[in-house]
């Protein structure tokens, strides 16, 4: 005998429906957070006019790169800080018009995108796989609410 109160286990079907709308809602997620907000002007070299030496931030792939940059920032500033220390003085630190919190917020956000990078790898690749097991009729499902979706938002 079965006890009423012990949950259905879903079939492979359900399941593997399951698992798509997951994949498919980490995709929206990751196309929502694509759009980051700046706060700098993302152009940044330690040395202050030396153009050819910056980097825009928005183009750094290498983690590593925005971590030296960041590194020589925070050097400037403790050396900012003992010379104003030195002469007894308060002044804030800014380097090429922005703060260094300024300046790290826009490399974290740099960060996560080259992170999202490798997550819609990650996904594409779950993707394809649960595709290889979508029947046709789940496909016609799913087809199905996606048009329904559309013509609800339309309305």
């Amino acid at each position: 005998m079965s006890n009423p109160t012990t949950p259905t286990k879903p079939s492979v079907d359900e399941l593997v429906l399951q698992l798509f709308e997951k994949v498919q809602q980490k995709q929206r997620d990751i196309a929502a957070s694509e759009k980051p907000q700046w706060v700098t002007s993302c152009s940044i070299g330690l040395e202050e006019d030396g153009v050819k030496t910056r980097v825009n931030i928005q183009t750094v792939s290498d983690p590593a790169k925005l971590v030296e940059v960041l590194g020589g920032l925070l050097a400037k500033q403790s050396q900012w800080a003992n010379a104003a220390s030195s002469l007894g003085v308060k002044l804030p630190f800014k380097w090429m018009g922005y703060t260094v919190e300024q300046w790290t917020k826009d490399f974290k956000t740099r960060l996560a995108q080259i992170e999202l990078v490798a997550k819609r790898a990650e996904l594409k690749a779950l993707e394809a796989r649960l595709d290889k097991l979508i029947t046709t009729d789940q496909r016609r499902e799913l087809e199905l609410a996606a048009i329904q979706k559309e013509m609800e938002g339309s309305s």
